[in-house]
């Protein structure tokens, strides 16, 4: 890479890492662009130049982020089993959140309130239903998918169940184990009902591992998360 560009694509980063880290703090609606290059040492229109307005920002985060869930899921589901992809789905979903939890409950509020997030919101729930439709699809080939059940739309019901729980999560309903072991169990007693063989019986295992987990997680007073930073280390 040309020292050029390099450098640009580590004021990027900068930058981004600092949009996290205001984020976590102060939420999406108390970032400003002034802070942000403080926070990432360059200049507000060095800011503009390599992101553009907060709305790009955001979509240059979000899209970060969804390039890592991604990840997570190919490098989770590489064992070939036809269930697995679908759970690894909501392991590297919950991985990722977990990651950075005080940035992403911030994130997730915004997305879920404001108006000007709809773009985002759209491409967040895509990457999710997408990943869960190629899932389905496996199980379809594999033949151990129902025949009357429609991949596409059991995709979205699955990615409505799992966001459901994340926001929970950043409501600070559920702690970190709760969240994990609700969103592994909505995921397993759904397929369960659409699955046959092999898989079913996973999922029928997978839902009795998660029931006990969510029992033994689900906090009988509401818990503080310790603080973390956005980067994912203890301050």
């Amino acid at each position: 890479m040309p020292l050029l560009a390099e450098q640009m694509a580590e004021r990027r980063q900068r930058i981004l890492t600092a949009a996290r880290e205001l984020i976590a703090r102060r939420g999406v609606e108390g970032l400003t662009m002034r802070e942000l290059a403080q926070a990432a040492r360059i200049t507000v229109p060095t800011v503009y130049n390599l992101i553009g307005t907060r709305d790009e920002l955001l979509a240059a985060a979000i899209e970060e982020q969804i390039a890592r869930f991604e990840a997570l899921t190919e490098q989770a589901s590489r064992d070939g089993a036809p269930a697995s992809r679908a759970l690894a789905v909501v392991e590297a979903c919950v991985d990722e959140l977990l990651r950075l939890p005080d940035y992403y409950p911030a994130l997730l509020r915004f997305l879920v309130t404001s108006a000007a997030a709809r773009e985002a919101r759209e491409r967040v729930n895509a990457a999710l239903g997408s990943e869960f439709e190629t899932a389905l699809d496996g199980l379809a080939r594999a033949r151990q998918l129902v025949d009357w059940a429609e991949p596409r739309t059991l995709a979205a019901r699955l990615r409505a169940h799992v966001s459901a729980v994340a926001i929970e999560w950043a409501a600070g309903e559920l702690d970190d184990a709760a969240f994990r072991a609700t969103a592994l169990l909505d995921t397993c007693l759904l397929l369960t009902g659409v699955t046959r063989g092999a898989s079913q019986r996973e999922f029928v295992r997978g839902a009795q591992r998660a029931q006990r987990a969510a029992k033994s997680a689900r906090p009988s007073a509401r818990r503080r998360r310790p603080s973390r930073s956005a980067t994912g280390r203890q301050p």
